[in-house]
């Protein structure tokens, strides 16, 4: 190669490099840590509150009645699982929602439906999941919304949430299209007609309890 061509690729060489210095952040604040903890809320209604967030430090949290868990709650939680690092299914109390089951046992239906997925952890919920969120670092509210309609109230809720927690943000997850129509209410009242047909919606361990408690509202 001659000498001027072998200068000018050099020279090429040496302006994109100092391109790059240019172009280059000068931000040297600390880089975030990438482990997250996600809080995840399904509540409806007037007792949805501020629930769900997923945390600054590594694990997301799943806020649920449960009433009883659902592969709709189980989607979402999933594909949740996959942005954080950790999990923590918040199971609320919801005793003015008249459950079927109590605290204790979809607890165990959760912790039980829950165990293929390794950063996962069950626990029960206590005052307003802005506070647990807290209590846990979260970073992000998790919400599953699964039709149109629920927007509107899924809006506010994120608002009021912003309101008392402004470094907390919300994020909305949509279920799988075969998931769409499936809730807790929902498959109680498949349940309540025939108890086989149930068991589309819901994990396999749940449909021993739903038995039992059917047989006990006989």
């Amino acid at each position: 190669m001659k000498p001027s061509k072998r200068r000018s690729r050099l020279a090429l060489v040496s302006a994109v490099l100092a391109c790059a210095a240019i172009l280059q952040p000068t931000d040297t604040r600390a880089e975030e840590p990438k482990f997250r903890i996600g809080v995840v809320t399904f509540l409806s209604g007037a007792a949805a509150g501020p629930f769900g967030v997923p945390a600054r430090n590594g694990a997301e949290v799943l806020v649920a009645h449960g009433d009883p868990i659902t592969l709709g709650h189980l989607d979402v939680l999933r594909r949740s699982s996959r942005i954080f690092d950790k999990v923590i299914v918040a199971i609320a109390p919801s005793d003015s929602k008249n459950p079927w089951f109590s605290l204790e046992e979809r607890l165990a239906m959760a912790r039980e439906s829950c165990k293929g997925i390794r950063n996962v952890q069950v626990k029960p919920l206590e005052g307003l999941t802005v506070e647990f969120a807290r209590l846990h670092k979260a970073a992000a509210i998790i919400r599953g919304l699964r039709k149109f309609s629920d927007f509107e109230f899924e809006f506010d809720l994120a608002h009021a949430n912003r309101l008392m927690a402004p470094e907390i943000e919300t994020v909305i997850l949509m279920p799988s299209q075969d998931q769409f129509v499936t809730s807790s209410s929902f498959v109680k009242d498949i349940a309540r007609h025939k108890l086989s047909q149930a068991a589309a919606f819901v994990p396999r361990c749940v449909l021993p309890h739903l038995r039992k408690r059917l047989a006990e509202r006989a």
